[in-house]
């Protein structure tokens, strides 16, 4: 039996949205702050676990360098990821 779903696939479908008045920040963050800043960020919102920040994590970021502080992004995984925060479409072109 083939499994449809991966772990990044289930918390992204459990993961709660920022309120409304968390967005701008979580923005500034995005635009400011590491990858790992917003995700300790939307721990600290209620939006999913740190052990499912963990995962996410792991899920999103396709090469990590151990030189720098230089990641690269599944750009895909990481619109659904602003998508199930809350961020408007909008407001994720800009970022």
């Amino acid at each position: 039996m083939d499994c449809k779903y991966t772990a990044y696939d289930r918390i992204i479908h459990i993961t709660e949205k920022l309120p409304e008045d968390k967005i701008t920040e979580a923005i500034g963050i995005i635009q400011e702050d590491s990858f790992q800043d917003l995700l300790d960020f939307c721990v600290e919102q209620n939006c999913f676990t740190q052990a499912q920040a963990t995962t996410l994590y792991d899920f999103t970021i396709v090469f990590d360098s151990l030189d720098d502080n230089y990641h690269e992004f599944d750009r895909q995984k990481l619109l659904t990821l602003y998508d199930a925060i809350g961020i408007p479409e909008d407001m994720q072109a800009a970022i």
